[in-house]
């Protein structure tokens, strides 16, 4: 339960109050990573809690990564930011029941996620790292039904180096 004495307005009280319910519920379970196709979901839904929360009251920032830092870590970057865009378009962050099977819902994932992973700087970092560009992931990465196409773009050289 989120203390609604320390957080401001009550429609961003009642906002991060359904973020932290839906992360509660995805958490039930230890599988729950498994449960549609957004492995990243949980963690940008966590990102996103600690940083509203900070926007009301400062210290409760939020930091992550993988042991590279480019691959995952731009997938999760990717998929917070493309959650945070939703809540500021929507008045509200996606639910998970809804990013797994409201067809308007995802296409606005996608639609919003595609061009963040491709034009943010994460396609940037890997080829510095690892001097081919693309994000080293694998099928899990195809998130909310991203086609193909969009899916091996964001890969490119990846498959052709290692971290």
């Amino acid at each position: 339960m989120i203390n609604n004495e320390k957080i401001g307005l009550p429609e961003e009280r009642a906002k991060l109050q359904s973020l932290l319910d839906d992360i509660t519920f995805l958490m039930e379970s230890p599988k729950a990573y498994l449960d549609g196709d957004n492995q990243y979901e949980i963690g940008a839904k966590i990102i996103n809690l600690s940083n509203g929360m900070d926007n009301i009251q400062k210290g409760t920032k939020c930091a992550f990564n993988c042991m590279s830092g480019k691959d995952r870590t731009g997938m999760m970057d990717g998929v917070a930011k493309t959650f945070a865009i939703m809540n500021e378009i929507n008045g509200k962050f996606p639910s998970h029941e809804e990013l797994k099977s409201d067809p308007e819902v995802r296409k606005q994932f996608r639609e919003i996620f595609v061009p963040i992973m491709k034009e943010m700087g994460g396609l940037d970092i890997t080829r510095i790292n690892t001097g081919a560009t693309g994000y080293k992931v694998g099928k899990e990465a195809k998130l909310a039904g991203l086609p193909e196409e969009e899916f091996l773009e964001m890969m490119g050289l990846s498959k052709t180096t290692s971290s």
